[in-house]
């Protein structure tokens, strides 16, 4: 019997060991990640002028807090292998905890609200997602949340548990509503159900507008391209800048030819409303003539200044420049625009899409689990399973900054600089330190292949 209880007591060391170990390096990693995140947006501009960016800032406080203060009690409580603060300091624990993780939903949930506002709403965007909006809008979530757990935490003997306790806090530390099944059910429907589904939806419905915009897109850049093309064949014509006479340091004699080639007409520049044939031809022929007699005017121009400054080193240039239209031109660099514009929404429904499956990966396990000992009112508990449910959900805490990281490049600069990697410069030859208060880069590898040769 002695030797099993001692088995018993070594294994159950071994295993809080272990779990304090892993618990010490997410709350690290966790603690690391959001702090990165909360400096960048307090030291860059840049981010803090995008309005969408303080739901990042308020996900990213809300998951420093589930790592400073949330994890490090449940550390203690796996040391101690028991609850040691005691029934009041346990509700309020328990009321942060559930707040915060109940927040950091919410918080996702806004995310992908705020970029379906962006994709809808469109020049209207800006006026309507201010930053007194996102804070009205985040201290009403705040103070539901509170409000809501508070009040199962300190209301629940009285209100539902009959002025009976169901939790020994001496021992333990739950939410007595985790006891009882209706409730667990409801609770779960409002933090995980919910939430998830909702975020399917949003996140579903900006792919769709992103797909009928890149649809659009790829049909307006396919018309430019068939419009740009020119109409008539290629021309070649010399010209030649004679010697300047008031210029003593050109030599005698010495002449610069180039020749101007692939002049394409836009139709602008015709005068004709008809169409291109046999009637048209000669307007087509008119407009030619002024391009090419303007072109070589200014190329004229240009040689000759070249040759009066003395710069005679060039001997024979050869220009190939289509003349386009001013309406072509800007709408090629519209869509220009508007494609880099749907790139970004690409890279942030790629980013809800993360989210979302890490939400649901971090989640899923813990709430299945709640539902389980509810029904059995805790007496089938394995610790160890609850206590592994309970870090893959706050690991979703430690996920979320580096997926801002690794996608939002204002928040990867900063990161990089906090990790002292922008101080390093690197590409396939070399790797170079970059230097400081206006020192030249200095290489750290300075010897390249070709150098080495040589």
């Amino acid at each position: 019997m002695q030797k099993k209880k001692k088995k018993k007591k070594k294994k159950k060391i071994e295993e809080a060991d272990t779990g304090s170990v892993i618990l010490i390096g997410i709350i690290a990693v966790t603690v690391i990640g959001n702090v990165f995140v909360v400096v960048a947006f307090f030291r860059d501009a840049r981010i803090r002028s995008t309005a969408a960016n303080f739901f990042i800032l308020n996900l990213a406080i809300t998951d420093l807090s589930v790592g400073t203060v949330v994890m490090t009690m449940n550390l203690a409580d796996i040391i101690k292998d028991h609850w040691p603060f005691g029934e009041t300091f346990c509700k309020l624990w328990s009321t942060f905890e559930f707040t915060l993780t109940l927040m950091s939903t919410i918080t996702m949930l806004l995310i992908s609200w705020d970029r379906y506002c962006l994709l809808t709403m469109g020049i209207g965007y800006k006026t309507y997602q201010t930053q007194k909006r996102i804070g009205a809008v985040l201290s009403f979530f705040w103070m539901a949340c509170l409000v809501f757990y508070g009040t199962l935490a300190f209301g629940w003997k009285g209100l539902f548990g009959k002025g009976k306790s169901t939790i020994d806090y001496s021992t333990q530390c739950e939410m007595e509503f985790l006891t009882n099944v209706n409730a667990t059910v409801v609770v779960n429907v409002i933090e995980f159900v919910i939430p998830f589904t909702l975020l399917l939806i949003l996140n579903v419905l900006v792919y769709i507008r992103i797909r009928r915009r890149s649809v659009g897109v790829i049909g307006d850049s396919q018309n430019n391209r068939q419009t740009v093309k020119p109409r008539n064949s290629d021309i070649t014509i010399p010209v030649c800048v004679p010697e300047t006479e008031g210029n003593r340091s050109v030599r005698e004699g010495v002449k610069i030819c180039f020749s101007i080639s692939t002049i394409a007409v836009s139709p602008k520049h015709s005068s004709s409303k008809e169409p291109y044939g046999d009637n048209g031809g000669h307007h087509e022929d008119t407009s030619a003539r002024h391009v090419l007699k303007d072109s070589k005017s200014r190329l004229f121009r240009s040689m000759q200044s070249s040759v009066i400054n003395g710069n005679v080193g060039v001997r024979t240039s050869s220009l190939h420049q289509p003349v386009v239209g001013k309406d072509q031109t800007n709408g090629r660099s519209a869509a220009t625009k508007t494609k880099g514009a749907l790139s970004k929404h690409r890279k942030a429904a790629l980013v809800l899409t993360i989210l979302s499956c890490c939400y649901f990966l971090c989640y899923t396990p813990y709430n299945i689990c709640s539902i389980v000992y509810a029904i059995c009112k805790f007496e089938c508990e394995n610790k160890l399973v609850w206590e592994v449910t309970s870090y893959l959900l706050w690991c979703n805490s430690a996920i979320n900054p580096f997926i801002y990281a690794a996608t939002n490049v204002h928040f990867r600069r900063n990161f990089r600089r906090f990790l002292f990697l922008d101080r390093w410069s690197c590409d396939v030859n070399t790797c170079k330190v970059k230097g400081h208060r206006g020192n030249p880069d200095t290489p750290l590898i300075a010897e390249t292949e070709h150098e080495t040769r040589q």
